[in-house]
């Protein structure tokens, strides 16, 4: 790392400095370390890399002491800290890549999920249909955060895992799974997937990012393995057409299923088997808008927590996954996704409910995911 930076800025000074950067960036730990080190021996040094101008980082002492309190409860969890932009699309050049592989595991999914297959291709006339009719139906990139350094575990996430995979198994997609990701490491993989031969050819495109989430004036925050967290905006934009060319013209769709805030939102009990919940707080040269072809499918509502159960999992994901299972193969996506809002907010547990959302970015045409149909077959 170091000889690259020497070589992009020759003046030790600057590289020194880019070397400080790139520290803050390696997770929380060992910028800390470095600042105890400097405050104690190298005040002068210290100044120089926290000048007090500087909007504060996620990795300030003062903050971790407050982050995720050890007392949180299951269904409560302190807002996620301050934080600086990241640059999605870089990461350090000395991180080991990891493998851009399809996930072929066995699954011990809900066997009650049971996936009904398409008998002929469905379209709407009045506003067209995106094509879902090869082979490469799909790709679907799930990454799963399960444990971080200052945040309660997300018990029941693997239940999650082995239900999604079942499910876009099933629907004919090429599965990606990553679980407890860095953020470096998150990068790598994207940038690895957007840039590959299975986004070119594949004709849809959806990922599933299981993590805490929150919201801070107004921006929405999601955080990773090592206690890093990044604007969930800055994750959408490398889905620009400007910036994303082998999906340009195809549906992507995103899953959720994590806090968008703080706030709990309460309803009238009745008697549920859920007494045991978790919050998951926390370019082409063609003539195209920056953003189309996108389908969000949140959990919950801006401001508001979402809800997991350690032995079942996400009450969103459990939903999704059984609704679209039973009505995938004859329902587009608009009509699936008002179907899992109804089922999620039938559950309650305790005083505890919630209300899924979803929006529509530059979306004109009807999506089905014609579940085990191949045009090629039919011939």
């Amino acid at each position: 790392m170091k000889e690259n930076l020497y070589k992009d800025f020759p003046k030790k000074e600057d590289c020194h400095r880019q070397l400080f950067i790139k520290i803050t960036k390696r997770g929380p730990k060992a910028f800390n370390l470095l600042l105890d080190i400097l405050t104690e021996n190298f005040p002068s040094a210290e100044k120089v890399l926290c000048p007090e101008d500087t909007c504060q980082s996620i990795h300030d002492n003062k903050i971790m002491e407050g982050y995720r309190s050890k007392d949180t409860t299951e269904t409560e969890e302190e807002p996620l800290p301050d934080v600086d932009t990241f640059d999605i699309y870089k990461y350090d050049d000395d991180d080991k890549p990891l493998p851009l592989e399809i996930y072929t595991k066995p699954t011990k999914h809900d066997p009650s999920i049971i996936v009904k297959k398409s008998t002929k291709l469905f379209y709407d006339e009045r506003v067209g249909t995106y094509s879902m009719r090869s082979k490469y139906r799909g790709v679907f990139l799930m990454v799963n955060i399960i444990n971080f350094p200052h945040s309660d575990r997300r018990n029941g996430a693997e239940i999650d895992r082995e239900n999604l995979i079942h499910l876009f198994r099933e629907f004919g997609y090429e599965v990606f799974y990553y679980e407890d990701l860095c953020l470096s490491q998150f990068r790598q993989v994207l940038m690895q997937l957007l840039n590959s031969n299975y986004t070119r050819r594949t004709e849809s495109f959806v990922m599933a990012l299981l993590t805490h989430g929150d919201i801070k004036d107004g921006k929405e925050f999601v955080e990773f393995s090592d206690g890093a967290v990044i604007n969930l905006k800055d994750i959408l934009h490398c889905f620009r057409n400007t910036h994303c060319s082998n999906l340009v013209g195809k549906p992507k769709v995103f899953i959720f299923p994590f806090c968008r805030g703080t706030i709990s939102d309460s309803g009238t009990f009745s008697p549920m088997n859920r007494t045991s919940v978790q919050t998951d707080s926390i370019s082409r040269t063609i003539n195209n808008p920056t953003m189309t072809d996108i389908i969000i499918m949140y959990a919950t509502v801006p401001g508001f927590k979402t809800h997991r159960d350690p032995k079942t999992g996400s009450w969103y994901i459990e939903m999704l996954c059984k609704v679209w299972a039973e009505h995938a193969h004859n329902t587009d996506i608009e009509t699936l996704a008002k179907k899992v809002g109804e089922e999620t907010g039938k559950i309650r547990s305790d005083n505890y409910l919630q209300t899924s959302s979803f929006i529509w970015h530059g979306v004109y045409k009807a999506l089905y995911f014609n579940p085990g149909y191949y045009e090629d077959d039919a011939k």
